[in-house]
């Protein structure tokens, strides 16, 4: 029972803080700082970035009060998470998964039945460009954004379920939960599935990066190819070749899956687990 009580305290806190400052402190100085509104306005991405690297100070802090109080039980912030080294074969294979997954994402959404059902996809992809240079949209959305996500997401969520509950229990109650803070139902759906993958992914690999790594090549090329009218382009292609693109698109993640459980060599199964350096290894 002790252990239960202990992640639920766990949970509240990684959780309730993300949900303070993205909330509440967001609200705050956007309604009370008028430099705030008229900067962050029109450029959201920048106000990602920005409260992201607060909610990362918060979890540094809630790590520091950590090891005042359970002293040489203590486990810091990148050794719970695990930042361990990817190889480059893993790096080449998660590019690919990062671009598959961004245009399953598209052709998903571009649709008709798709796209006339759920607008707010579409929505999402408009109001995350909202910036006045591309630039803000790469840092906030494409780095800052996935990184705090994946350490909450995983690296802090994750790993709490997994010290009480089966593999595929926390991995279903986590993906639930990542689903959850998603801002609407389809996008919950999608959010949903991303769990499941950075889930796996990460879980196989014992390294926050590779969860990351996807992240940045999903969101970076989205966001690339919606700048450059590729995703308006996109539409214009029959419902037959986009349903064709999601369904391949969508088998070649499970593949890329099921490769990385099978082949050794795409495995940190021999690596230190528990080693947090950050870097690439040949």
């Amino acid at each position: 029972m002790k252990k239960y009580v202990l992640m639920i305290m766990n949970l509240v806190i990684y959780i309730g803080a993300t949900f303070l400052v993205f909330d509440k402190l967001g609200n705050y100085l956007y309604y009370n700082f008028e430099w705030y509104s008229s900067l962050f306005e029109q450029n959201i991405p920048l106000e990602l970035a920005f409260l992201s690297c607060i909610n990362m100070l918060v979890y540094l802090l809630i790590f520091y009060v950590k090891k005042i109080f359970l002293k040489e039980r203590y486990e810091s912030l990148w050794s719970v998470c695990n930042f361990s080294m990817l190889t480059r074969k893993q790096m080449i294979l998660f590019t690919f998964i990062g671009l598959a997954g961004t245009f399953w994402f598209i052709s998903f959404m571009k649709i008709s039945f798709i796209g006339e059902k759920f607008p707010d996809l579409e929505e999402y992809i408009e109001i995350f460009s909202t910036a006045d240079n591309f630039f803000y949209v790469f840092l906030g959305v494409g780095i800052a954004g996935v990184f705090i996500e994946e350490i909450l997401g995983r690296g802090l969520i994750f790993n709490e379920l997994k010290k009480v509950m089966s593999l595929p229990t926390a991995l279903l109650l986590n993906a639930l939960i990542y689903g959850y803070l998603q801002p609407s139902p389809i996008i919950m759906f999608t959010g949903f599935m991303l769990g499941i993958l950075y889930g796996l992914v990460y879980f196989k690999t014992q390294s926050l990066w590779s969860s990351i790594w996807i992240g940045i090549v999903l969101n970076v090329s989205m966001f690339t190819f919606n700048e450059l009218n590729i995703i308006d382009i996109t539409g214009r292609l029959p419902d037959l070749v986009l349903v064709l693109i999601t369904i391949s698109t969508f088998l070649f993640i499970i593949f890329s899956v099921i490769l990385l459980f099978k082949n050794n060599s795409l495995s940190n199964d021999t690596l230190n687990t528990k080693n947090s350096n950050i870097g690439l290894k040949g």
